[in-house]
């Protein structure tokens, strides 16, 4: 479906996932128009990627809630990939101006800027949040075909964010639906993403799906003490693989995509960091080695005969992701 001289715009480009996204195109020759909140944001991915000379340029967006802000970037370009999203569980004190009406103005703002552009193809990153149901009795597998229909915006933690990106999810499929918008839409939806961090960041920086793997290599947690349940979890490599391919074939038009790995008990995670690395028994928690409780499960089908995919399994997610954690400068035992 796309050629080497097309061009993407890519929303949040300064972000864990973004940052992957723009790398993955730019290896497979398309241009590049990254928007990101600062001119020093740009200027570090444009040292970042000089080796692909103009194929890559940023557009300084300070705010997605601003009507019109996607327009400059998007003119000109082919495909819009649209990953910027507020994501954070804590110290949320109003989830409807913090979390759900950013997600809700970018992602109209993305697909209206598309539409204007004239672009082919936009690629949403939405999240295996909008497909999840707390209240669903376990064993089940979740499908492509699933809604998150239990969070609500006002729940608070982590039910607001899975709200605002259900939300933003649906207002995107509706927008499509309601007229003649002259592109379609594909939808990534991802669990947890880990794996090496590309964008400027540090121990103190950590983005919250880094920062989740990283308490448990920290001391946060006392050695007897690993929280119940799991999550689901997929490479940031992986999916940023994922947004390509989601781009690129022409059989994924308005498609959701279920973007993972697997799902993994914390105690399974500790009992592979443990295993992998006996320097820090000492600070990653014993809790019950190898007694796993039953978890939803993920159907990642789709992904694979439809896209394509592979994924790395988690023991290559874990190991990079921990191995980053220890070059990495910043505070803590790790």
């Amino acid at each position: 479906m796309a050629n080497s001289g097309e061009t993407v715009v890519v929303t949040g480009a300064s972000g864990y996932i973004a940052a992957h996204v723009c790398d993955q195109f730019l290896k497979r020759g398309l241009g590049v128009v990254g928007t990101v909140r600062s001119a020093d944001k740009g200027a570090y991915l444009a040292s970042l990627w000089k080796k692909y000379g103009d194929k890559f340029r940023y557009v300084v967006v300070p705010d997605m809630q601003v009507e019109g802000c996607f327009d400059e970037a998007a003119s000109g370009c082919q495909g819009f990939i649209h990953v910027a999203s507020p994501f954070f569980t804590e110290n949320v004190t109003d989830p409807m101006a913090q979390l759900v009406e950013p997600a809700l103005k970018g992602t109209r703002n993305a697909l209206t800027a598309a539409q204007k552009a004239g672009c082919k193809r936009v690629v949403l990153t939405s999240s295996f949040a909008a497909v999840y149901r707390g209240s669903q009795p376990l064993p089940y597998l979740f499908t492509e075909r699933d809604w998150n229909t239990d969070s609500k915006p006002e729940d608070g933690g982590d039910d607001s964010y899975m709200a605002s990106k259900t939300l933003a999810e649906k207002s995107a499929w509706e927008f499509v639906k309601a007229s003649n918008v002259g592109f379609d839409l594909v939808t990534m939806n991802p669990p947890l993403v880990v794996g090496p961090a590309i964008h400027n960041a540090s121990l103190t920086s950590l983005n919250t799906s880094l920062e989740m793997v990283h308490r448990y290599v920290s001391g946060h947690y006392a050695p007897d003490t690993i929280p119940k349940g799991g999550m689901g979890f997929v490479h940031v490599v992986d999916l940023a693989i994922a947004h390509v391919l989601a781009y690129t074939t022409p059989s994924a038009s308005n498609n959701r995509f279920l973007i993972s790995d697997g799902v993994y008990s914390w105690q399974q995670v500790c009992d592979m960091i443990r295993a992998e690395y006996p320097a820090l028994r000492d600070v990653v928690p014993v809790g019950k080695p190898r007694e796993y409780p039953i978890l939803e499960a993920i159907d990642n089908t789709k992904s694979k005969t439809e896209l394509g995919m592979s994924y790395r399994g988690m023991k290559a997610i874990l190991k990079e992701s921990v191995d980053q954690f220890l070059t990495m400068k910043g505070t803590g035992p790790v």
